[in-house]
């Protein structure tokens, strides 16, 4: 379905549908006639069904909707057609339905999700998810949510305990609707309730272990304790979360940014002196920041209320023009290699390439059971053998992949997170065009910042060690930049074949 048939099908329908819930990409609502098709197609997946009895035929999938229709009118929520923002595409259903069959812990309410599989790795399930639980909590009231799927089920599971759900293997439980000789008859409970929540819904997910809790309680606190005047804004936690900083919009136009560690802080302590100083020299709009908190009892970095700046993160290829794109990085890149800053900070991945030789290794020893590490291990040394840079020192991003850009009408319209920014071998921002790029773009990038040979293979490099070391470290955290890690190591290879 084209995106504008999209929209005008959830427009038709209008007053036949109600939305519960809206998040940053998704609106949860109540059923419409035009789902039953594009349900009956995610219950043909075999992926998505992997861990069910069966496909689901189109009179079953009717059935599932007339059935969480009532469930509905009977309880008062149930599981909701969902549906992305930007398209209006029906991607499934997220949300709450009552668990009554025979079982320890039943009846019991259920938090339950089933998405098509395109939509798989881009957070939206967690999103959805984290989204309902709130509601469970603070709307509806209901004291406790339990998730429940096979045991070998391990995609499921991860996505429960990012949502904050706990397991205890006293809980797991043998389905009474699944056949004795069932491989799905084992069953795993997973569980939390109100006061476990508390203080932590709608908080960010966790990625590295020495991360700070974040929550939006905790933001309110630092806003009225800092800025009174914006302390009532709406609020609402930014999706797709960053690596470095928790984002939260503040009324229409500004964003809350908080790091996420003590080491991301001095980043962001770097931006509030660069930013200003670098914004006049860039064709690309780039964070401009309104005030500077300072670090609290409860919080103890710096962070930073900004403008909120127009355009998504080009988190689907669809949402890019890569030939328009790369005239926009292209010009983006070459303007910051012109900057002519005295005494800028030294980039730390400015560095020669040599310096991460050892991380690399380790991350394609990781990948053993993923990739041909043989492969791996020659593309590497390939790029360990280039010339290193030997004239003066450039300013860089730093960082340059799609988490790190805004788009819009598959322009590039801004570029954030300068956390790494500096100057050193240009190299490094060269690997946006295997994080980014295809091949059939990568050349019109290539044109317009017009690095030499050598420089171009350790952008390579650059793009190859950023995947090798991220897709294993953000595989279960955060796949959207997993997923960002990946396409990198699958361009690079795509080249150098």
């Amino acid at each position: 379905m084209e995106k504008q048939d999209a929209l005008d099908t959830q427009n038709a329908a209008g007053d036949a549908m109600k939305k519960i819930l809206e998040t940053n990409r998704l609106i949860l609502r109540t059923w419409t006639d035009e789902d039953l098709q594009p349900m009956f197609e995610i219950n043909q997946d075999v992926k998505v069904m992997e861990y069910f009895p069966g496909l689901q035929d189109l009179e079953t999938t009717k059935k599932f909707i007339d059935k969480v229709n009532r469930h509905l009118d009977e309880h008062g929520f149930t599981l909701y057609a969902t549906t992305r923002k930007d398209t209006g595409e029906f991607i499934g259903f997220i949300g709450l339905l009552t668990a009554d069959f025979d079982a320890p812990f039943t009846p019991a309410t259920e938090i339950g999700w089933r998405l098509s599989s395109k939509h798989w790795g881009q957070g939206f399930a967690t999103e959805g998810a984290k989204a309902v639980l709130d509601y469970a909590f603070r709307t509806l009231n209901i004291p406790e949510i339990v998730s429940f799927t096979a045991t070998g089920n391990a995609k499921s599971r991860r996505m429960m305990e990012k949502i904050g759900l706990q397991h205890n293997a006293a809980d797991d439980f043998d389905h009474p609707n699944l056949a004795e000789d069932s491989p799905l008859k084992q069953h795993v409970l997973y569980r939390l309730n109100r006061e476990q929540a508390k203080g932590n819904l709608m908080s960010v997910s966790k990625m590295h272990t020495d991360e700070i809790d974040i929550n939006t309680a905790l933001v309110r606190q630092l806003l009225a304790n800092q800025f009174k005047d914006w302390a009532n804004l709406p609020l609402q936690v930014i999706h797709p979360e960053g690596t470095d900083n928790a984002m939260y919009k503040l009324g229409d136009d500004k964003v809350v940014r908080l790091p996420r560690t003590k080491g991301s802080a001095v980043s962001l302590e770097k931006e509030c002196l660069l930013l200003p100083k670098l914004a006049p020299h860039l064709p690309i709009a780039i964070p401009a920041i309104y005030r500077e908190g300072i670090p609290e009892a409860e919080y103890p970095c710096p962070w930073l209320i900004c403008k909120w700046l127009e355009g998504k993160t080009p988190i689907d290829e669809n949402m890019l023009d890569h030939h328009q794109a790369a005239i926009d990085l292209g010009n983006f890149v070459s303007a910051m290699h012109k900057i002519n800053l005295t005494n800028g900070p030294k980039c730390r991945r400015g560095q020669p390439i040599c310096a991460r030789d050892q991380e690399t290794r380790e991350g394609i020893a990781s990948l053993k059971d993923m990739y041909d590490v043989s492969l791996l291990t020659d593309l590497w040394e390939s790029v360990l053998g280039e010339p290193e840079w030997s004239e003066a020192p450039v300013w860089i991003h730093g960082d340059l992949h799609a988490g790190n850009l805004l788009t819009k009408g598959g322009r590039v319209m801004a570029v954030v997170d300068f956390g790494l920014a500096g100057v050193g071998d240009p190299a490094c921002d060269i690997m946006v065009a295997w994080t980014l790029l295809t091949t059939e773009t990568r050349n019109v990038f290539r044109s317009i910042v017009q690095p030499d040979d050598a420089t171009w293979a350790r952008g390579l490099g650059w793009a190859l060690h950023l995947g090798i070391v991220g897709y294993p470290y953000y595989y279960t955290t955060n796949p959207i930049f997993a997923n960002i890690a990946k396409r990198a190591i699958d361009e690079v290879i795509a080249d150098c074949k």
